[in-house]
């Protein structure tokens, strides 16, 4: 068990899940299309409701803006499928790694309460990447205020 592979493993994790999260807020400014997403999902609701109650009059005013909401529907589409991009991205720098630092490695050891026959479950330095980018990614939406 290498400490500093561990520690490098760690670093990248946190720096690749900062870079991710940043990008996310600077580029993509996921506040506006949360209002979009608010707006449509109204939109939604009050075509529903006018249909249920048989309101022809608000139906019309509801048609008018139509093809307006199908854009803002194209935009948060968008949005997505950018976010997703994005959040390769993680994934991309953990393959690049796996070439210079042996991932197969042993990082710890689960602790005694987990345990399978008896012996500790040993956690390789891929699981443990894994574990750092998940917790640092949820870590970074939190503090900087991304929620999807």
């Amino acid at each position: 068990m290498s400490l500093s592979n561990m520690m490098i493993v760690t670093a990248i994790s946190l720096l690749s899940s900062l870079t991710t999260v940043l990008a996310i807020k600077l580029l993509l400014h996921p506040e506006k299309v949360k209002e979009k997403s608010a707006a449509l999902k109204a939109f939604r609701m009050q075509r529903e409701a006018a249909q249920r109650l048989k309101d022809h009059k608000l139906l019309k005013k509801l048609d008018k803006q139509k093809l307006y909401m199908s854009q803002i529907e194209r935009e948060i589409s968008s949005f997505q499928w950018k976010m997703m991009m994005l959040n390769m991205l993680p994934f991309i720098v953990f393959s690049a790694m796996s070439y210079f630092i042996p991932l197969g490695e042993i990082a710890g050891y689960f602790s005694a309460s987990i345990s399978r026959e008896g012996g500790a479950i040993p956690v390789p330095l891929a699981a443990w990447c894994w574990i750092c980018m998940f917790f640092f990614m949820l870590l970074f939406r939190k503090i900087l205020g991304v929620s999807l």
